[in-house]
């Protein structure tokens, strides 16, 4: 509608001025080298105009003719950062495909088209450590440093392969450096945490992981079994250096910080107990108990009762259920407690509520100690007994194992729980769970092709 307005309002110009010029007759005369023109006004108005056309229509020529082999360059240079991109994007696939090979040809490609450092660089970099040759990608993270867009994602790089080679102290130098670049970003925060564990610098993890729960580099849930992870770490470590007052404190900030925590409620109870504070350790097994029942806690609880008969033993324990009446473990306790009381009866009933919740194994030793030892059940003769008893025993086989310290991220088994799993070396992974069907280790990621970083790296220059 807008175009055909402004098209009728131009004819109307037009006719005006043609209207304008007709009433306005009159001539034009030129003298010029002895030869003299006279013609009308309207008539040179239009050879003007043929003139001036006649004018552009030879400068539009030459400038064509002139920027032929500029044209000609540029056309080409389109052409080669059209194939350089297509490497790179095609390059940055490979990678995540796990495509060795092919990434670093398409990088060889890319950098051949590209005049673009800051992108080929970083695909030769990933595609040499896919491959294999950690030399070849420590060298591109090396050059990647020398450019100030780059020198972060350079970091990055070299930290991983510290990491992974062993190098703790190498790799926390550079996330230090990294932090400095940029003290915000999420996994400078939770690396510093790692790192600064894994160097047993318990204080100055803790004050990482502050800053990272502050930043939101980690969540408030895991922020707090992390910080109660780091206490204990350094109450263990006062234990080392005979240092109770301390240890003592740290136990304390961790079990306050997660009552749940069975490493911070265990070594706080130990603690107490080697005061001689035997009310205040049954208290704090107590308050664990309700939230997460453990087998470490029983052992401390008996002892926080002092010296007991086996039957007052059992009484104590039954106590230390009703925290938590319902959990298997509830029940084997005092099962166990039963039996050493030679209480038949109720150990057969403890081991039945247990034996309700699902088999176990455990459940089923137990059992088979209570077949063995009650020489009146069902009056059976002792042939019969041992039949039974060996049943059990199959059945103990047969249950699924009770639960161990499971490292979360390589689902390795661990004798006891520390701060940092023995197999892959992480933070406050151990969890206390069933054995998993098939365990395996976890292989170190390379830098991943879709950090923030590098996504803004290709938006910019794609």
């Amino acid at each position: 509608m807008i175009r055909i307005v402004f098209f009728l309002l131009k004819i109307t110009l037009l006719t005006a001025a043609v209207i304008w010029l007709a009433n306005r007759p009159g001539l034009v005369s030129v003298n010029w080298l002895g030869y003299e023109i006279t013609t009308s006004v309207g008539i040179a108005l239009l050879a003007l105009l043929v003139l001036v056309g006649l004018m552009i229509a030879l400068y539009a020529t030459w400038r064509a003719l002139v920027g032929i082999p500029q044209s000609l360059s540029l056309g080409h240079l389109n052409r080669r950062q059209r194939k350089g991109y297509m490497a790179l994007t095609q390059g940055l696939v490979a990678v995540a495909a796990g495509d060795g090979s092919a990434a670093r040809k398409l990088a060889y490609k890319a950098e051949k088209y590209l005049d673009q450092p800051a992108l080929t660089l970083l695909l030769q970099a990933q595609a040499a450590q896919l491959a294999g040759d950690e030399h070849a990608a420590a060298r591109y993270y090396n050059s990647m440093l020398a450019q100030p867009q780059l020198s972060f994602l350079g970091l990055r790089g070299l930290i991983t392969q510290a990491v992974a080679r062993g190098d703790i102290a190498q790799a926390l130098t550079l996330a230090r450096r990294a932090q400095l670049l940029q003290p915000k970003a999420d996994w400078v925060l939770t690396a510093l945490v790692d790192l600064e564990a894994r160097s047993q610098n318990w204080q100055l993890a803790g004050e990482a992981l502050a800053r990272a729960i502050r930043q939101g580099a980690i969540g408030p849930e895991r922020g707090k079994v992390l910080k109660a992870t780091l206490l204990v770490a350094q109450a263990q470590q006062a234990q080392r250096q005979l240092n109770p007052s301390a240890a003592l404190d740290y136990a304390r900030k961790a079990h306050e910080a997660l009552p749940g925590f069975v490493p911070a409620a265990t070594i706080y109870a130990r603690l107490l107990l080697d005061q001689q504070e035997l009310k205040a350790a049954s208290k704090i097994i107590e308050r664990c108990w309700r939230l997460a029942p453990h087998p470490e806690l029983v052992p401390l609880y008996k002892q926080a009762g002092g010296p007991l008969s086996a039957v007052d033993q059992l009484r104590r324990l039954e106590r230390l259920a009703s925290y938590n009446p319902d959990q298997p473990d509830s029940h084997l306790m005092q099962a166990q407690a039963a039996l050493d009381a030679q209480l038949w009866g109720v150990a057969r009933h403890q081991l039945e509520l247990a034996q309700a919740k699902g088999p176990s194994r455990p459940a089923a030793h137990l059992m088979a100690q209570l077949i063995e030892k009650d020489n009146g059940a069902d009056n059976l003769p002792a042939a019969a007994r041992a039949g039974q008893v060996q049943e059990w025993l199959t059945k103990a086989t047969q249950a699924p194992a009770g639960p161990v310290w499971t490292c979360q991220d390589c689902q390795q088994v661990a004798p006891n729980w520390q701060a940092l799993c023995p197999q892959c070396g992480a933070l406050g992974t151990l969890v206390w769970k069933p054995v998993a069907a098939g365990t395996a280790g976890s292989n170190l990621p390379l830098l991943l092709t879709n950090a923030p970083e590098i996504r803004a790296l290709t938006q910019n220059n794609g």
